[in-house]
This record gives structure tokens, sequence and C-alpha cells, in this order.
């Protein structure tokens, strides 16, 4: 077979190193489940008619950290066999490059609006472009996001992120058949959202519940903004 040898680069050779270390020293669990992102979708359009810009992705950020209040042992981290519980929420956020994969980190989410998270999230991805992120921009994570959702990608299951607890994937939004609240049957914006966990960390009922709040948040978000 034909073929030519490809040398890695340093950052995707500690992108191997990382992902290998993870894998074998923290067990993932996925959970799985359909979201209906109508509200945020709406939600999103009332912020632009007032000359707002905000993105899917600034609402889910700020819905997981409404989530993640109500379960605080799941912003943590598995470090030397022990349970590592932050008191700020941390978000990383996932962002592909020619050179490999990074997460820049969005601080202290529990403490800021939409608008705010939105403007951290656009500042990371204008500085991201122009090579201005600093390391200071990767450190001090508790969380991760991915997403997913401008491709074809019904589900993803991405990989843990550094010994955290939890890591939300984000597949694409698309048009669904459902059941409507008054029984009819019509079409939602709908969307897989998967939540990898750490099992040394966390186990099947703390997640459900964590996953329910996180699905009714979305679904509800402009009620606790």
């Amino acid at each position: 077979m034909s073929g030519k040898k490809v040398k890695l680069s340093p950052t995707q050779r500690m992108i191997v190193t990382k992902m290998r270390e993870t894998i074998v020293n923290n067990p993932q669990a996925a959970t799985l489940f359909d979201v209906d992102m109508g509200h945020i979708l709406k939600l999103k359009d009332e912020y632009a008619e007032k000359q707002i810009k905000i993105t899917v992705t600034a609402f889910l950020i700020k819905a997981l950290s409404l989530s993640l209040e109500k379960s605080p042992n799941l912003n943590s981290r598995f470090v030397d066999n022990e349970l590592y519980v932050y008191d700020e929420i941390n978000v990383g956020v996932a962002m592909s490059t020619e050179k490999g994969l990074i997460v820049p980190i969005i601080a202290n989410t529990e403490k800021k609006t939409v608008e705010k998270i939105a403007d951290d999230l656009h500042d990371l991805r204008e500085r991201f472009k122009n090579n201005k992120l600093t390391m200071d921009d990767f450190a001090g994570g508790t969380v991760t996001i991915s997403s997913l959702s401008g491709g074809r990608n019904d589900i993803i299951l991405p990989i843990l992120n550094n010994n955290e607890c939890l890591l939300v994937g984000v597949a694409r939004t698309k048009k669904t058949p459902a059941v409507m609240d008054d029984g009819t049957v019509g079409v939602k914006d709908m969307a897989n959202i998967s939540i990898m966990n750490n099992h040394c960390i966390t186990y099947g009922m703390p997640i459900g519940i964590f996953c329910t709040d996180y699905a009714e948040i979305i679904e509800k978000l402009k009620s606790y903004l």
C-alpha cells in the first residue's frame, strides 16, 4: 500500500498524550437526550431585534452554568484519587484549529449574564483567529462544552477534558417531527446533547438529575435570565 508519514505538530502530540491519559485514568459514561431548541432560537432572535448578537453556544453555556449550580458536585475534577469540587464555574469551549483542538476558558459563568458570556466568547474567538490567546486563557477550566452544531452531526460523543467530571457535546439542530403540547403532530427544532461523565466521580442518578435540569433550563431559559 502506498502512502506517507505525516509528522504531528507539538500541539497534536500534546493532544495525543492528554487523550491517552484521560481514557486510561477516567472511565467514561455517556448519557444522551434530545432537547427542544426552539425556545433558545426564539430568544436569540429577540436579542437580535435589540441589536444584541448572542450565539446559541452562549445560551447553552449559561444554561450549563445554571444547571451546575443545582448539582455542584459535578463541577469537579478527579485528582490524585480525590475529588476536587470547585466554587467557581469556568467553562472550557472546545475550538478546532488546523493544528488540533484547543479549549480556552470563560471564567466565572455563574456570575455572568448571557450577554457577558456572549461577549467573552466573541473575544476568545477573535483573539484565537489573530493568534493572541495566552496561556492564561486555558487555565482553570472546571467543565467543557463541545459543539458541532454547524455540520451534519446528529450525535457526538467527545472525550473528557483533563480529568473533569463532565463534558457536554452538542450536535446540530434540525427540524424533527414531534408531538406538540396540544397533542397534535408538528415540527420542532431538536438537538441531541450528550453528557460524558467521569465514572470515578459520579454515576447514573446524579447525571440523570443534571440532564433533566439542563434540558428544562434550555427549554425555559428566558425565565432564568
